[in-house]
């Protein structure tokens, strides 16, 4: 499965979950929940996630946050 087909099933899973949420409890959701929660968690583990923080500190953006030496 390509990333482009991956963010898709994404995307309308979770999509699914919000109408779902949005709208008035009718029969046959909970089965609709649960297919839209396993497609959205199963694609979201197939994900190649990667990721690399950058945990230095922002001197800048931290200037007035009562650091020490102010």
């Amino acid at each position: 499965m390509t990333n482009k087909e991956r963010n898709r099933i994404m995307e309308m899973a979770l999509g699914r979950i919000f109408l779902l949420g949005s709208r008035p409890t009718q029969p046959g959701d909970i089965e609709q929940y649960e297919k839209a929660r396993h497609a959205l968690l199963t694609a979201y583990d197939e994900a190649p996630f990667e990721v690399e923080r950058d945990y230095s500190p922002n001197w800048a953006k931290e200037r007035l946050n009562g650091a020490q030496g102010d």
